[in-house]
């Protein structure tokens, strides 16, 4: 955190998020960066300046003093430069974790489509590339904490689903986990990714990872599931609340649903400051109509018959962890037992006071778990 006699290590995101913003416009009254915080910003993910992270270039402000006219961060509050913000995080914590980010051009039955997504190492023969699929209103930027500790040595991608990040033109009228499952091997596809793959999905993302895993066995070798979506038996008060048509806590759009979220998704429940709160619903806002759609359509039209669709996961051949938290307040960790008693060349491990999202309460967990699952895996396959 900066303090009144640090300097942030990061500046462009510690200096706007925990300093002492001005009450007018959030902006620090602390600290102030001498150059173009949104070019350097770009300098230093392409490798080509570490300016942004050097104190030299970064002073206190006299007299609390600010700019409310700072040209890319709006006026009087505005949520402009406070989405602004919330992405030149996304983008350093890409950088950080040593993620590079990528545009793959689609012509999606003639509308103009690209998927936005991320990755980490290179191919490596006999080594299976690491796809990791989020879950409903998520985006790829979920899984940093997670990928942030796999070594290079691993060839990791995760990607925005159609509906959400910056994934664009594949909007629909109805969505179902099938047409994810074809949009994810369209993905593949074009990414010539023709070696089984490691593919680990979380919460509505897992449920989609094995089921592509039951109707294209061939790509892959082994899966990870996080939570999926869950048997009947295993749901809570928020399933039914989504099932009802209530989505504020899954969708928030005030700062106090926000809030409200974090304390019903996780355990470490963090205190997220003000600015990144007010960037990540408008730019959540930005979807909120397709997340909206999505929920609806799985509702309606998925999960009547999930049962039906996961009797397909007896067939499953390749190995399968299942990793739930035992506080999870979407789907309870029973649901865990259900899918190894589904999968048969599978495993299951329940992480202590750890929630929904495991990127959060357990991200080093997790990563061990996966790590060691992948690995101990991959030496079988040889």
């Amino acid at each position: 955190m900066a303090s009144s006699t640090t300097t942030p290590m990061f500046p462009a995101i510690a200096q706007l998020c925990y300093g002492n913003a001005c009450p007018r416009c959030g902006y620090c009254t602390d600290w102030y960066y001498d150059g173009n915080i949104k070019d350097d910003m770009e300098r230093c993910e392409r490798g080509e300046s570490k300016d942004i992270n050097d104190a030299k270039h970064w002073h206190r402000r006299p007299n609390g003093a600010c700019r409310h006219s700072h040209p890319y961060y709006g006026h009087n509050g505005s949520y402009f430069w406070q989405a602004w913000l919330v992405q030149m995080y996304y983008r350093y914590a890409t950088y950080q974790a040593g993620l590079t980010k990528h545009t793959l051009y689609i012509d999606n039955s003639g509308v103009a489509a690209s998927f936005s997504y991320t990755e980490k190492g290179s191919r490596t023969l006999g080594k299976p590339t690491i796809v990791f699929i989020h879950g409903v209103s998520s985006n790829k930027e979920a899984w940093i904490p997670i990928i942030k500790n796999i070594p290079a040595d691993h060839h990791c991608i995760t990607v925005d689903l159609p509906g959400h990040g910056e994934t664009v033109g594949f909007s629909e009228d109805m969505y179902s986990i099938d047409k994810f499952i074809e949009k994810l091997k369209l993905f593949f596809d074009k990414m010539k990714l023709t070696e089984p793959m490691c593919i680990i999905g979380a919460s509505m993302g897992a449920s989609i990872v094995c089921l592509f895993a039951a109707k294209y066995p061939e790509y892959v070798c082994m899966i990870c599931l996080l939570a999926p979506i869950a048997n009947e038996a295993s749901e809570t008060d928020l399933i039914r609340q989504l099932r009802a048509g209530v989505y504020n806590t899954l969708l928030p759009e005030t700062p106090e649903e926000f809030h409200n979220m974090i304390h019903t998704l996780t355990m470490k429940r963090p205190d997220f400051p003000s600015p990144f709160v007010n960037g990540f619903l408008h730019l959540n806002r930005l979807l909120l109509k397709e997340h909206k759609k999505i929920i609806a359509s799985l509702f309606e039209h998925d999960y009547p018959q999930i049962e039906r669709h996961y009797a397909k996961l007896r067939q499953l051949n390749c190995p399968a962890l299942i990793l739930w938290g035992r506080q999870d307040q979407v789907y309870a960790f029973t649901g865990a037992e259900y899918f190894r008693n589904l999968i048969p060349n599978s495993e299951c491990l329940i992480l202590e006071d750890c929630g929904h999202i495991m990127g959060i309460d357990k991200p080093d967990d997790t990563t061990r778990a996966i790590l060691t699952f992948c690995d101990s895996h991959v030496k079988l396959l040889h």
